[in-house]
């Protein structure tokens, strides 16, 4: 578990990385490449999020046998007051992540898995959500805020 607690990671480039259970705490990501990482159980409040790229690393050509995409693991990690205005988590797995008071507006989301995730008090402004992924008890959450989502 490493430890990066209120540095500045402005812009830094992070691929392909394994950082479960690290903590990121009121660190500057803004406009990090952080695509096809892993963050399991890693700690972000607080952070100012603004603009990273958390979708798919993408490896070979499209349409060949070698063509894959590793998507982002973040399942379990804390986003409790992050702003993540306009970042990308397309496809990320999110699951049981604690997304409270997290800014998400703008944010491409589709296909991404919030199942189980803690969603209070969550901003969804503008945010693409086709084929995301929420499970019922978020669902009448969202609905109860006025939030829609076309899933």
């Amino acid at each position: 578990h490493t430890r990066f607690f209120g540095m500045s990671l402005y812009r830094i480039e992070l691929q392909s990385a394994i950082l479960d259970g690290s903590d990121f705490q009121q660190c500057d990501l803004e406009g990090a490449d952080l695509r096809g990482s892993s963050f399991k159980g890693a700690i972000f409040n607080h952070a100012n999020m603004r603009g990273v790229n958390f979708n798919p690393l993408i490896f070979g050509k499209k349409d060949t046998d070698s063509y894959r995409e590793q998507y982002c693991d973040l399942e379990g990690a804390y986003f409790r007051y992050v702003d993540l205005l306009d970042s990308k988590l397309r496809g990320a797995n999110l699951r049981g992540a604690d997304l409270s008071y997290t800014n998400l507006t703008k944010c491409d989301l589709r296909d991404a898995d919030l199942t189980g995730a803690y969603i209070e008090n969550i901003v969804l402004n503008n945010a693409k959500l086709n084929g995301t992924i929420f499970d019922e008890t978020q669902r009448e959450y969202l609905e109860s805020q006025n939030i829609t989502i076309n899933s």
